[in-house]
């Protein structure tokens, strides 16, 4: 076969590419022929970018595709699906995330912008979930404490909440995923801090009060007051090595059998972020923020984070939400209130707890011993609030597994008809709603309900997790509505 000069390199992927395919079954090779016809946002087909790691497909027509995680995943994903049902042979199709590339240490990870044509970021047997996680095998439910703002107390909820889980009888660690800046060294104290590697070739994890711990710190310990010039060295690396290094410590940890990996998340959503979404198969997330505006500005786009790669959030907790005087018990809110009822039920998240400002939290935190663990009286009510969060992290991620079909969690279908808007629940129950209501009840920034038209429709309806649905709308106005808004509101309109 003849192939251009000019073209060389590419002739000589394709070439491989085509090796490949003939390794497909006769159902793989017509998934793949559909999928040339998903398009990116740069106007590249998925196949041609790299960006489909494996496909796979049964009699039953039960399709199977390993999609990368760029920053337009969701949109791909819905069009690989649409492609692929349009098949007629095609049952079910699942589309998910590839797991990170688990090479050996200083291996960077390709980009899926660089991609070359026919060779996918990673392989189907590389997708394999417990590929490259011998570490994490042991491991039932991993639970991310995040918020994308700093300051906010992630750390504390985490060890607490660690806590929490292992007095009511749970085996659990904690990874302090905070390359910069890692709390968990200060947090907690064990007697042999150093991180050693086992005879498996994982790296054996410290123990506190019951519970594994692992940090970057306890490798890179540091002290501000020492005169050692290298205990107070701080961590300073490039994005891609510290992913690298939060990998590692992940994969490379000698968990063992544990019920439930609290993961203590850096701010914002970065490199970390992403790596830690790709190897790490979360079960929920708990959001952490402060009473401010300042904060929940962040603290949504984290939100969106989660909701991007597919982690269900289910609860928010607003640290040192307010402060009770010792002599009259009266209650001072420093920070304001009401903005964070605003996230929680613009998210429709049910589950919402206050911490309030205790100066023993930060006592107990710098001597390395959780406050739950603490029996001291007038502390009960503190306790009390992180063994609530533990129990409602222990309902909610059973309720989600068991709750969670083959193909994913049932959730409602919101949908326009005519000037209305329809929400149909799982079990088969419809609420309406007329547009126009819904539309002049966002309470996002920029809505004025009394410039909204009455021919007002929606333009477009996208799911966002388990838990609320984003409608732009005709005059361009974008919402995001939770499932339970819209089905209060139907009542209130009672509408046939």
């Amino acid at each position: 076969m003849w192939w251009p000069k000019r073209g060389l390199g590419v002739a000589r992927r394709w070439r491989r590419w085509f090796a490949k395919q003939s390794k497909l079954s006769e159902r793989e090779k017509e998934i793949v022929k559909v999928l040339r016809t998903v398009y990116d946002s740069e106007g590249q087909d998925v196949v041609y970018k790299g960006l489909i790691s494996g496909v796979k497909a049964n009699e039953e027509g039960l399709v199977s595709i390993s999609l990368q995680l760029t920053t337009d995943y969701r949109d791909l994903k819905k069009k690989c699906e649409t492609a692929v049902n349009q098949l007629p042979w095609a049952n079910v199709c699942r589309v998910s995330m590839a797991p990170a590339r688990t090479g050996p240490p200083g291996q960077g990870q390709k980009d899926a912008s660089s991609a070359s044509p026919g060779s996918p970021l990673y392989s189907p047997q590389e997708a394999t979930p417990s590929e490259g996680k011998k570490g994490l095998r042991g491991v039932k439910n991993t639970i991310a404490v995040s918020s994308c703002k700093g300051g906010v107390g992630k750390s504390t909820v985490s060890v607490n909440l660690a806590y929490a889980l292992h007095k009511a009888g749970y085996k659990v660690g904690i990874y302090d995923s905070d390359i910069y800046g890692p709390s968990l060294p200060t947090m907690v104290t064990p007697p042999d801090p150093i991180l050693r590697m086992g005879q498996n070739n994982l790296i054996i994890a410290p123990s506190y009060m019951g519970v594994k711990v692992m940090s970057f710190g306890f490798n890179n310990p540091y002290d501000p007051i020492s005169t050692d010039q290298k205990a107070r060295q701080s961590t300073i690396m490039r994005g891609p090595r510290a992913s690298r290094v939060v990998e590692q410590l992940a994969l490379d940890t000698d968990w063992g059998d544990l019920d439930y990996l609290v993961v203590d998340f850096p701010p914002g959503t970065g490199d970390i972020h992403l790596t830690l979404a790709q190897t790490l198969n979360f079960s929920s997330a708990v959001v952490v923020t402060t009473p401010q505006k300042l904060a929940h500005v962040d603290v949504v786009k984290g939100m969106d984070m989660f909701d991007k790669v597919n982690v269900p959030i289910i609860a928010l907790l607003e640290n040192m939400a307010y402060f009770e005087c010792g002599s009259c018990g009266e209650r001072a809110y420093p920070f304001g209130t009401g903005k964070t009822e605003e996230v929680a039920e613009l998210f429709g998240l049910s589950n919402f707890y206050r911490i309030p400002i205790r100066t023993e939290l930060s006592e107990h935190g710098d001597k390395g011993d959780p406050i739950v663990l603490s029996e001291e009286k007038h502390l009960e009510s503190l306790v009390k609030s992180y063994d609530e969060i533990a129990d409602v992290v222990v309902t909610e991620t059973r309720r989600l597994k068991e709750t969670k079909g083959k193909y994913g969690v049932s959730i409602p279908v919101v949908s326009e008809e005519g000037l209305d808007i329809k929400l149909t629940k799982p079990e088969g129950d419809e609420f309406w709603v007329p547009s126009v209501v819904l539309r002049k009840s966002c309470k996002g920034a920029g809505n004025n309900p009394n410039f909204v038209k009455d021919d007002v429709t929606a333009k477009q309806i996208t799911p966002r997790g388990n838990y609320a649905v984003s409608i732009l709308w005709s005059d361009s106005h974008s919402s995001l509505f939770s499932y339970d808004h819209i089905e209060q509101l139907a009542n209130k309109t009672r509408l046939p």
